[in-house]
């Protein structure tokens, strides 16, 4: 395998992620965007539109073992799914708004000019990004994804009924 490890740039550094990414360089593009952020450190030319989709539909299958390692109580296993699915979240944030992910310093003046986002958005992800490992998190993540994707739907609606006319 042709396994890579880059440093975040400092741009990117956070507490809640780690600061040094892991990848294997010969996968296609849906099993890299898995890695959060990645795409856009390394400042791929991709269809972001479409791999949106892809990341909402990694949010579906993986929150249903993130809810089963809650009901079993196993914080410490749900953590790095939760931290991921905190990460895919951010970077359908700027995707959805045609934007890529540049930084994750400043986060709150980067979101508020965000046209597509679910209400309160800082408020909720400050929540989420200080208490990964809390169901009430999960509950809340899931809730982001949900709105997030109608928000996101009704907007790609509203463009093809434009471009239609």
């Amino acid at each position: 395998m042709s396994k890579r490890t880059i440093q975040l740039p400092e741009e990117f550094e956070h507490p809640l992620f780690d600061d040094r990414v892991t990848y294997d360089e010969r996968v296609n593009t849906e099993e890299l965007v898995q890695v959060p952020f990645i795409m856009d450190i390394l400042d791929e030319t991709i269809d972001r539109s479409t791999l949106c989709t892809y990341l909402f539909g990694c949010w579906r299958e993986g929150k249903d073992e993130i809810s089963n390692l809650f009901s079993q109580r196993n914080r410490q296993a749900a953590r790095p799914k939760m931290i991921a699915g905190i990460g895919w979240f951010i970077t359908l944030i700027y995707w959805t708004n045609k934007k890529k992910v540049k930084r994750l310093t400043h986060l709150k003046e980067e979101l508020s000019l965000m046209k597509i986002q679910p209400s309160n958005l800082y408020e909720r992800l400050s929540f989420l990004m200080g208490n990964p490992d809390h169901y009430q998190s999960f509950i809340q993540l899931c809730q982001l994804y949900d709105e997030m994707e109608k928000k996101w739907m009704m907007e790609e609606r509203k463009k093809q009924h434009m471009d239609n006319n």
